[in-house]
């Protein structure tokens, strides 16, 4: 399976884009017993060079082992430190499986501050209640801050709109200038109900 499995990756790495459907497939039709690690490894090398065609195929073929064989994701996203948790989060999110969506909204709560950006971004993705998200409207850290904005702005709605602007009241009471960008997406958000 690993002389089949590097002939795999470099298929994604640096073979014919036609023919990445092809291997796409061969990895789903191996989804029992192919190795999981390299394969997410190699969706984060192609996220760094840059190559998101090759990496959406390869996400299309992880997307449907998690479907089949969700413990090993579970397993990952469970324990932060693990250095593929953030690809596996991604991938996770981007799956129709309700446990997962279930999973990642209980990872919010103890959820180290260095993983929190990428945890809202994935929930956010996954489609699930962006009520879970509100709280981080509030967040000192930018970058939780701006993903907790996109994500609520994304849910949109009565209640996103309400919450938004409650943030916004805080932020310019405590004279932040994240209240600018609460602003501006508030515009944004009325322009496109009218």
């Amino acid at each position: 399976m690993i002389a089949r499995f590097e002939h795999i990756a470099e298929a994604f790495r640096v073979g014919d884009m036609k023919d990445l459907p092809g291997v796409c497939d061969k990895v789903i039709r191996n989804w029992k017993d192919i190795p999981l690690d390299p394969l997410i490894e190699l969706k984060m090398q192609l996220s760094r060079l840059g190559l998101e065609h090759r990496e959406a195929h390869l996400d299309e073929a992880l997307i449907s082992i998690a479907e089949k064989r969700p413990g090993p994701f579970s397993d990952i996203a469970s324990n932060t430190d693990h250095p593929l948790w953030k690809p596996v989060v991604e991938i996770m999110s981007m799956c129709e499986n309700r446990n997962f969506q279930e999973q990642l909204l209980a990872l919010l709560p103890g959820c180290p501050k260095r993983c929190l950006e990428d945890l809202i971004r994935a929930i956010s993705r996954s489609g699930s209640s962006a009520e879970s998200v509100w709280p981080y409207l509030m967040d000192e850290d930018e970058g939780v801050f701006l993903e907790a904005v996109m994500a609520v702005r994304g849910a949109g709605g009565p209640e996103s709109v309400r919450r938004l602007k409650e943030a916004m009241a805080q932020k310019k009471r405590e004279g932040s200038p994240s209240a600018r960008v609460l602003e501006a997406v508030l515009q944004e958000l009325e322009r496109k109900q009218d």
